[in-house]
């Protein structure tokens, strides 16, 4: 956890404002679709953090998805951001799914 934390604070400022580009334009697509403002802001948190755990992992291990480092941010935050928001729509359902009383009907 440690090296997470350091490996986000020697991130330079152009990684940080474009996940942070990135992530905000995400967050407003949620908030469209949701109407929610508290569920946007959780949403942009796990969107952020998907994009930082992912850029992290992959610089960490050395994988390089594409040869230009830009594009290689891109598509390395986009990844982390999916998966988040992959791991939050199954919370949203398992949850949906826990707190759904079914309707007793009688005849």
């Amino acid at each position: 956890m440690d090296d997470f934390i350091l490996h986000i604070k020697d991130l330079d400022a152009t990684t940080l404002v474009a996940m942070t580009l990135l992530v905000g334009s995400g967050a407003y697509l949620v908030e469209i679709f949701l109407d929610a403002r508290p569920l946007t802001v959780l949403f942009g948190f796990a969107f952020m953090t998907g994009a930082l755990a992912s850029e992290y992992y992959f610089s960490s291990q050395g994988i390089v998805v594409h040869s230009d480092p830009d594009a290689n941010l891109l598509l390395i935050s986009i990844g982390g951001m999916i998966v988040a928001l992959l791991i939050l729509m199954i919370i949203q359902k398992v949850i949906d799914v826990m707190t759904h009383k079914k309707a007793i009907v009688r005849e």
